[in-house]
């Protein structure tokens, strides 16, 4: 895995805005011979230490000094304050880690002691810049970073916090804690954007780009990448471009003269300026990996190199990389030093010097084991979780303090309440009252439209079920009266059979539907007894047509606990529905099945007929306005949910009808 380069927005405010990068440099010492000792030669020496930051950071620590010590002779406090911290700023840049942090602290208690937040903040931002940069204490660099959002989030100033989302998003990207990092890089974008700061919204695009680099987002990552570098080649911000070209050759996969060219363009450019900035160190440690890269991983796909290229791509490697790890102690910075340590031991091992390789291993994977350890993580979790408790209690003190002020104005305002109080306890029970009738009418409502349903699903059963029976019993003597001479002897026996049968259906569908009635009406309660199954199926079969032959497979102890008219209804209505479906059907066959299983008794009526149609059985039989079926199912259906029968439908070999009671 490439090593991912430590970024760190470090700036700081005296009551303006920053200042552009590599401002004219001839034209501020110009005007500062001109300028008097007074607060107008302190912010011009404050531009130069801005112009030689990053390239000539030692000749900005001797103008930051001549800027401190007029300062000192104002006695302006906060000009003193960015002075000192332009010193740290540019020791934290050479490596020198402890004049560092005493200038910073130095500049800590005077915006303390004048209550400068925003310079505060700053100063502790950049604290932890070279807390990672310097000494690679990650421990340190993120309590700082909590520490600056705590003094922002206390103080309501908004104005460094994208910086700060940012470097704690940087943190957790070299943890390798890429969900976190992602977390706090969006926020820093969100507050850059809102205020509009172009700079800042580069910045988190260039660490969000590297987030989803590590999520194998590589489209996202890219996308991120490629506005950082727009927004930086704008703003001719030359270390940013050189870092935003480095992190290019991030996404680019095997073609290592790609990688190579990149690498090297991004040198070019670093070149110009600083070479100890950590960004430039980690282009640089890269760029040895890339050239040992591409002589191990050579395949079909990559550029084949000659023995001749594999030797000097070797040699580059190796010196890129000894030069990286040298720069690195240099400064201070042993997590990169460790981690180069580790890729020259790879590089070592392609050339078979095993010791050497072997030795630098064991340098890498000791700090390895330290620095990523589960102690360490849990370490960084208790620094995150301090500051979220912090947050929270501050939260509670203000709450306290404003139900103390609350409590005052109650005790106030006591006297109107109590006044207040009886035309409030009237105006309730009004409310209270006026709910309960509401809550009444609304279930009177109800029941009223609960009747008008079943009365219409009744006037809709009595004009099917009633209204058929009859017009065909009409239908049937009207014939017989009118045409007696074109009625044979067949014709009039087959006639009388018919009339038999729609009146036997009429006497049927009518009990069913006095019973029906009946079981919707509020007084209606089932009467359940123990019923023998087999006699009242032999019962039910005496009245069915000779021509169908009847089978009962039932056990003549087989009973069942439930209301008996109900049940008979049921099955009645079952019957007569097999007896129309099986009527043209040669040797027509009806098998009553029954068979006890647990508590539950599994009664089957059969018929050897067409079976049921697809729309049927998709059909919802307890839907009175389903045009698939007639009404007599929808009464058959509501009868078994009466006493608590499943009924099922299905086709095998005919139409089967399942009722467990």
């Amino acid at each position: 895995m490439k090593k991912y380069i430590y970024l760190f927005a470090i700036g700081f405010t005296i009551g303006y805005h920053g200042f552009a990068q590599n401002a004219p440099l001839d034209s501020n010492l110009i005007n500062i011979h001109r300028e008097s000792n007074d607060s107008n030669k302190v912010k011009l020496y404050n531009k130069l230490h801005q112009s030689l930051l990053g390239y000539k950071d030692s000749e900005s620590i001797l103008y930051s000094k001549q800027g401190l010590y007029i300062a000192k002779q104002m006695k302006w406090e906060k000009g003193e304050a960015v002075m000192l911290a332009n010193i740290a700023e540019s020791f934290a840049n050479l490596g020198f880690y402890d004049s560092s942090f005493k200038y910073y602290y130095k500049a800590i208690d005077i915006n303390e002691r004048i209550s400068s937040y925003d310079n505060l903040i700053s100063n502790y931002i950049n604290l932890s810049s070279s807390a990672k940069n310097c000494k690679s204490d990650y421990l340190l660099a993120t309590q700082f970073c909590f520490k600056a959002l705590a003094l922002s989030e206390k103080h309501n100033a908004p104005m460094h916090r994208s910086t700060i989302y940012n470097n704690l998003a940087t943190l957790y990207l070299d943890q390798s804690n890429v969900n976190k990092s992602i977390s706090y890089a969006s926020k820093g974008l969100d507050e850059s954007q809102l205020k509009g700061d172009s700079i800042g919204v580069a910045a988190s695009c260039r660490i969000l780009s590297k987030g989803l680099l590590l999520s194998n987002d590589l489209s996202k990552s890219s996308d991120y990448l490629k506005r950082a570098l727009s927004i930086y080649q704008s703003n001719e911000m030359r270390l940013e471009k050189a870092d935003c070209i480095a992190s290019l050759a991030l996404l680019i996969k095997n073609d290592f003269d790609s990688i190579i060219k990149l690498r090297l363009e991004a040198q070019a450019l670093f070149e110009l300026g600083n070479l100890t900035h950590p960004n430039a160190i980690t282009n640089m440690g890269n760029l040895g990996i890339a050239y040992h890269d591409a002589v191990r991983y050579q395949d079909s796909s990559t550029k084949l190199l000659n023995s001749s290229q594999k030797s000097t791509y070797l040699k580059l490697s190796k010196e890129y990389l000894s030069k990286t790890i040298k720069l690195c102690h240099e400064i201070g910075n042993t997590s990169d030093a460790s981690y180069f340590t580790g890729c020259l031991a790879e590089l070592q091992a392609t050339q078979g010097d095993f010791r050497n390789a072997y030795l630098n291993f064991r340098i890498f994977q000791s700090y390895q084991d330290s620095i990523y350890s589960q102690e360490y993580k849990n370490q960084l979790a208790e620094i995150e979780g301090k500051h979220t408790i912090d947050i929270k209690n501050a939260e509670i003190k203000n709450k306290e303090i404003a139900l103390k002020n609350r409590n005052y104005l109650l005790l106030s305002l006591g006297a109107t309440a109590l006044s207040l109080l009886g035309i409030l306890f009237a105006l309730t029970k009004q409310s209270r009252d006026r709910k309960v009738h509401n809550e009444t009418l609304s279930i009177l409502n109800r029941q009223l439209e609960e009747s008008n349903q079943i009365k219409l699903k009744f006037l809709s059963i009595l004009s099917h079920d009633l209204r058929s029976p009859i017009a065909r019993l009409v239908s049937f003597l009207n014939l017989q009266k009118e045409l007696p001479e074109a009625i044979n002897a067949t014709d009039q026996k087959m006639i009388e059979d018919h009339i038999r049968t729609s009146a036997t259906t009429l006497l049927s569908n009518m009990e069913s539907l006095l019973l029906w009635s009946k079981s919707n009406s509020e007084q209606f309660k089932i009467v359940p007894e123990r019923i023998l199954l087999y006699p009242l199926l032999k019962e039910i079969s005496k009245g069915l047509p000779n021509s169908i032959l009847v089978n009962i497979d039932c056990s003549e102890q087989i009973t069942v606990y439930t209301d008996r008219n109900i049940l008979w209804v049921i099955l009645s209505n079952l019957t007569s529905n097999v007896i129309k479906a099986i009527e043209k059907v040669h040797n027509p066959v009806i098998t009553y099945t029954a068979v006890q299983v647990k508590t539950k008794t599994i009664l089957t009526i059969a018929d050897n007929g067409p079976g049921f149609s697809n729309s049927f059985l998709s059909s919802n039989l307890n839907d009175i306005n389903s045009s698939y079926h007639g009404y007599g199912w929808f009464i058959i259906n509501d009868m078994a949910q009466i006493i608590q029968a499943d009924l099922k439908c299905y086709n095998e070999n005919g139409a089967v009808v399942e009722i467990a009671i």
